[in-house]
């Protein structure tokens, strides 16, 4: 009983109590130093930069994006963003047409590359072209048989389509389409322009300005055109002509 109630006093007694928590505090430390110091991988999603692209020149790629797999400690990794690791792909000195470049990266301090999914990009690089188009005027269903249009005004008289040279060169005509009714009616309308396009674009096309003002008068009878004659006289008039 002795030996019980003196093993209690021990257990019970502040300095034992305190060596128990000094040992508990290493232990716990040498587990979460040990921890953090444990070289492990991460991989980062990082949006790809495209550097130094020609001017006048549009890309067309199908890599926006690069997967980063990077080592280092737990620590270090763990405190990084998609921000803190850069991708660039180099289009210096490249013209026209299509190429495989090598993607470089810059990693932030005490982290290396274990790999970057793809080292490489397929990139094409197409010439950015801006073509004026007129406008045509398309009446819907087509005119009754003796009318026409006259005095018809577009404003403006062309539309811009800016894009790739390949895309561009589709465009056949740009019109816009309006209705008997609204003919008749009279009047200046805003009306919105179709592009016509003998394929579908493959990269994006702009087109400005998105409409156009028409007016015109619907008149009856054969459309009248005024031109310009040159008339020559051949021989000698006589003395009365004028």
């Amino acid at each position: 009983m002795a030996e019980t109630r003196k093993i209690d006093e021990i257990l019970a007694s502040p300095l034992f109590l305190k060596v128990v928590a000094v040992f508990i505090a290493l232990a716990f430390w040498f587990y979460v130093s040990g921890s953090l110091s444990t070289e492990t991988t991460r991989t980062i999603t990082v949006n790809l930069e495209y550097l130094n692209l020609p001017p006048q020149v549009t890309l067309r790629t199908p890599v926006k994006t690069v997967d980063v797999v990077l080592s280092g400690e737990q620590a270090v990794l763990s405190g990084l963003t998609p921000g803190s690791v850069v991708c660039e792909l180099d289009a210096r000195g490249l013209d026209v047409g299509k190429y495989r470049v090598a993607i470089r990266s810059i990693l932030p301090k005490d982290v290396k590359l274990v790999d970057i999914r793809p080292t490489h990009a397929d990139i094409e690089l197409l010439r950015f072209v801006d073509r004026l188009i007129p406008v045509d005027v398309v009446v819907e269903k087509g005119l009754p048989p003796g009318l026409y249009l006259d005095g018809v005004s577009i404003v403006p008289a062309e539309v811009s389509a800016r894009g790739s040279e390949k895309d561009v060169s589709k465009i056949t005509s740009a019109r816009i389409l309006v209705t008997l009714d609204d003919l008749k009616a009279g009047g200046e309308k805003a009306l919105p322009v179709e592009i016509v396009k003998s394929a579908e674009f493959e990269d994006a096309v702009s087109v400005e300005p998105l409409s156009v003002k028409l007016s015109a008068v619907l008149a009856e009878g054969v459309p009248k055109k005024s031109v310009p004659v040159n008339a020559r006289i051949l021989g000698k008039p006589t003395e009365d002509f004028r």
